[in-house]
C-alpha cells in the first residue's frame, strides 16, 4: 500500500468519526443553533472524505463497479446534504427573523403555515440526500460481505441497517418516518470509520493490492 493510500484512508477515516459527532450535535445536542449550524453544515464535506477514503480502502483488495458505484451515489448524497443542510438554515434563519414581528395570532399562524409551507423544500432534500446516501451504503455493505478487514460482521448490518431505513423514508414521504433509523446508520458508519484508522495504522497496510 502507497502513502498516498494509506494517508486517503487515514483521513476518511478521521473524516467519518467526526461526520458522526457532527451528525449527533447537530441533531440531538442542546447547544444554540448558532453553534450547531457550522457542525450541521460540515457533515457533507466530511462525508465525502468518508467516502473516497472507504473507497480506496476496499479497492485494495479488490476493484468492482459495486464499490465504484457506491462511491460515486456516497459523494452525490453527501453533497446533496451539504445542499439541504444550507437551504434549512436559510430558512430558518428568515422565519425566525420574521417571526418576532407579528404582533397577533393570526400573522403567527399565517407565518406558520408559511414555514411548514416552505420547508418541504428541504424535506424533499433531506429525501434525496437518504436516496443516495443509503444506496451508497448498502452497495458499500454488500462489498465487504468477502473482505478481509470487514465481513459480513459489517456487511451485513450494513445492507440491512440502510435498507430499512431507506424504506421507512421512502413509504413516510414527504415527512420523516417514526422511528427514525438513522442514527443506526450513523452508528455503523462509526464503526466502519474505526475500522478504517486500524486498517491505515496496521504495519504492511489493511490488504495486499491485487494485480
Amino acid at each position: 500500500m502507497s502513502e498516498v493510500e494509506r494517508t486517503w484512508i487515514r483521513l476518511g477515516g478521521i473524516a467519518g468519526i467526526a461526520t458522526i459527532f457532527a451528525y449527533f450535535i447537530a441533531v440531538f445536542s442542546p447547544l444554540p443553533w448558532p453553534i450547531r449550524r457550522p457542525v450541521f453544515f460540515a457533515i457533507g464535506p466530511c462525508g465525502i472524505l468518508l467516502v473516497v477514503g472507504l473507497c480506496r480502502l476496499l479497492g485494495l483488495h479488490r476493484r468492482t463497479v459495486t464499490v465504484e458505484i457506491a462511491t460515486l451515489f456516497g459523494v452525490i448524497g453527501s453533497a446533496m446534504m451539504n445542499l439541504m443542510a444550507v437551504v434549512q438554515g436559510a430558512i430558518d434563519a428568515q422565519m425566525d427573523r420574521h417571526l418576532p414581528a407579528a404582533a397577533d395570532a393570526a400573522s403567527r399562524n399565517l407565518i406558520g403555515w408559511i414555514r411548514n409551507s416552505v420547508n418541504s423544500v428541504h424535506l424533499g432534500m433531506d429525501v434525496s440526500f437518504d436516496i443516495f446516501i443509503l444506496v451508497s451504503v448498502t452497495l458499500f455493505g454488500i462489498s465487504m460481505l468477502r473482505h478481509p478487514k470487514f465481513g459480513a460482521k459489517f456487511g451485513i448490518p450494513g445492507c440491512v441497517a440502510a435498507s430499512a431505513t431507506l424504506g421507512l423514508n421512502l413509504y413516510s414521504f414527504p415527512v420523516p418516518p417514526e422511528p427514525d433509523l438513522g442514527p443506526v446508520v450513523a452508528l455503523w458508519l462509526g464503526a466502519v470509520s474505526v475500522q478504517m484508522l486500524l486498517c491505515a495504522t496496521r504495519k504492511g497496510g489493511p490488504v495486499k493490492t491485487n494485480a
